[in-house]
């Protein structure tokens, strides 16, 4: 124990509450995850912040929220696994009342008041719990809860009933408690075993709510197989628990517990669901080759099992390859995939339940829930301001105040909020079109908030390099030509975003737009997340731009995707000729499929949960289309909700 901690557990004010954040490689989650502790209406708590040997910019992120609120501790703990991250934090917790919030997870409103209120009303009780709800990697919530009895008593340990996140202890009953530091996967599992031997019950709190993320990150995720055949290992130890308990004490169990080995096979059931979606036959074939699981699954209680079990594990492996699944049901090969393994002579039951059950877990993955609103064919001219709608957004229930405009162009973009009086730092390389921009924010009464930079925005900095004009559209010029009317028209220096933001003091990024026909991606690379993370993004994709320069429209989604944004695509169909009005075709959600391999776009990043219909019901407000679509044959769909009036109103935009 060095002097910091030796102050921190002798000198500082003790907290109410101490919330235990074991960290390893977090990065794309950790500021949510503060965030929602920071969001919580009690206050009296500490977050100790545990670095288990990040290679990423976690704890930089870390640092930047500890800079400002005092009740983050940030520490460190040589690489030695979660167990061993959280004994550290336990035993520097101050709090009278211990959580733990896992990095990438979250809590919901109420999560710490809820269960305090349980705790001090009854001194008797020790341990209480909320509802979990999984989410995926985007925050979206899934058709799964966890934690949903009243109360979690020491007989339903045998599957472990609530997650860690969930749990608020008084610190009194973690005493000569830890984390069995061997154990890298069901350590949680074990701990609150042993736990609920020592308090007898858990009492679920009426209010408060957490959130766990399954994602393509996670550990689970990385070693599944591995995953399972560990908790087999923890089984073990749980069932010693529950023999000592009863040794002593025969009266302390109210019902049996299920058989061990049947427990055993129903972690491969769990294996079996798992290797089915990944279509790992030499999985499956060991285990067609167990005569313990085919034992379970010739039985005629094989129904609920099989339903819990296949439904929960389909929903887990949709969170963590959610590029992939849509993919999947495209081709129907999960389906065809179940005809091919021949197992219905032998095991019919289990047969129908395994399609039904699929068929059900995966429903909610159907590419037409990716389309948000549209598809609207060419003739309906339909079209959409994205950059006013996120103006739109920021005036109904966003807050911000200031802009990055990444090819300002003629202003359009950046007027909207320059009228609200936020400070924009707008970048516009190309001498005609700053000088057109120039003579437009002349005429503004605030046009000192906009500070113009002449420089192109990139991966790198340089100091000359060649700028390409169109004579076909004022709208496309580009560091890279990709037009046949494109010519090196004048020099300019590239910058990158760390580079020119960090003479200024920002409190934040709240709307970054990008639109630099086809260095997007690269912008993107030189922005200085270390120091912000924008509340909304908004960047252009053209697979015909930039392929050439080595990247896809996925790798630019993807690389919002990976920093934990919920990424939506904003289609337009194939361009036809520049300059010219284009025809928007849906609005979608990544990851996703393109109506056409010729379309382009806009990308549209919220770093925050957004409610998806309120989300659909803004953008209807500024989606025009030719009055054709007020003839439109009943049934055809425009959203995933009702379909709402087009405003009369026209959005205004710049046309590329």
């Amino acid at each position: 124990m060095d002097i910091n901690d030796l102050y921190e557990l002798t000198v500082r004010p003790k907290p109410l509450v101490s919330i235990i954040m074991p960290v390893y490689n977090a990065e794309p989650f950790l500021g949510r995850a503060i965030e929602s502790v920071q969001a919580q209406d009690c206050e009296d708590w500490e977050l100790l912040i545990i670095d288990d040997g990040s290679g990423d910019e976690s704890m930089t992120t870390a640092g930047r929220y500890a800079e400002r609120d005092s009740r983050l501790r940030l520490l460190k703990n040589p690489k030695k696994g979660v167990s061993s991250a959280r004994n550290h934090g336990l035993a520097l917790a101050r709090g009278h009342y211990i959580g733990f919030l896992d990095a990438d997870d979250l809590y919901y409103e109420k999560s710490i008041s809820g269960r305090l209120r349980v705790l001090q009303y009854d001194l008797k009780k020790q341990v209480c719990y909320t509802e979990t709800a999984i989410i995926d990697q985007n925050g979206m919530a899934l058709d799964w809860l966890l934690g949903k009895k009243e109360l979690v008593s020491f007989e339903n340990m045998s599957s472990f009933p609530v997650h860690i996140s969930a749990l608020l202890v008084r610190s009194s009953a973690l005493k000569d408690l830890c984390f069995d530091e061997d154990l890298t996967n069901g350590e949680d599992w074990l701990f609150f075993t042993a736990l609920a031997a020592k308090v007898k019950h858990f009492f679920k709190a009426p209010e408060g709510s957490s959130g766990y993320r399954c994602h393509g990150a996670s550990v689970v995720k990385k070693d599944y197989y591995g995953h399972v055949q560990k908790l087999q290992m923890v089984i073990e130890r749980i069932y010693r628990i529950k023999d000592d308990l009863v040794a002593t004490n025969p009266q302390s169990l109210s019902q049996d517990w299920p058989d061990k080995e049947d427990l055993f096979n129903l972690r491969k059931l769990d294996l079996f669901a798992w290797a089915f979606l990944e279509k790992n036959e030499e999985v499956i074939e060991a285990l067609f080759q167990d005569s313990g699981f085919c034992k379970l699954i010739a039985e005629k209680s094989i129904k609920n099992k099989l339903n819990t079990t296949l439904l929960n594990t389909a929903i887990r492996y949709y969170a963590c390859h959610r590029a992939q699944v849509p993919l999947l049901l495209y081709n129907n090969c999960v389906i065809d995939h179940l005809k091919d393994l021949k197992i219905e002579d032998h095991f019919p039951l289990f047969y129908a339940l395994v399609q039904e059950t699929i068929a059900r877990a995966l429903s909610f993955s159907n590419s037409e829930d990716l389309i948000l609103l549209g598809p609207f064919e060419r003739p309906l001219q339909a079209f959409l301001d994205e950059t006013a709608f996120i103006a739109g957004l920021f005036s109904e229930s966003l807050k911000g105040s200031v802009m990055i405009d990444v090819g300002a162009f003629h202003g359009a973009s950046l007027l909207p909020f320059l009228k609200k009086g936020w400070r924009i730092f707008a970048f516009e390389p190309d001498q005609k079109n700053r000088l057109d921009l120039k003579e437009r924010l002349q005429q503004k009464d605030n046009a000192s908030l906009v500070y113009l930079d002449p420089r192109a925005v990139s991966n790198a900095s340089s100091k000359q390099v060649g700028l390409y004009r169109s004579k076909e559209s004022a709208g496309i010029s580009a560091l890279s030509p990709f037009h046949p009317s494109h010519r090196e028209a004048q020099q300019v220096e590239t910058v990158t975003l760390k580079e020119a933001l960090e003479p200024h003091d920002l409190p934040a990024v709240d709307f970054l737009k990008i639109d630099t026909e086809g260095h997007d991606l690269f912008v993107l690379q030189g922005f200085p997340w270390e120091r912000f993370k924008p509340a909304v993004i908004e960047c252009e994709f053209e697979d015909a731009k930039t392929l050439p320069l080595g990247y896809s429209w996925q790798d630019l989604a993807e690389f919002l995707y990976q920093r934990g944004y919920s990424v939506y695509v904003s289609e337009w169909h194939p361009i036809i000729v520049y300059g010219i009005k284009h025809d928007w075709r849906q609005l979608l959600r990544y990851p996703c499929a393109l109506g056409s391999k010729k379309a382009w776009g806009n990308l549209l990043a919220f770093r925050d949960p957004i409610d998806q219909a309120r989300l659909i019901k803004v953008v209807s407000k500024y989606l025009e289309t030719a009055p054709l679509v007020h003839n439109l044959k009943v049934g055809h769909r425009l959203s995933r909700i009702d379909q709402p009036q087009r405003a009369a109103k026209t959005a205004h935009s710049e046309i590329n």
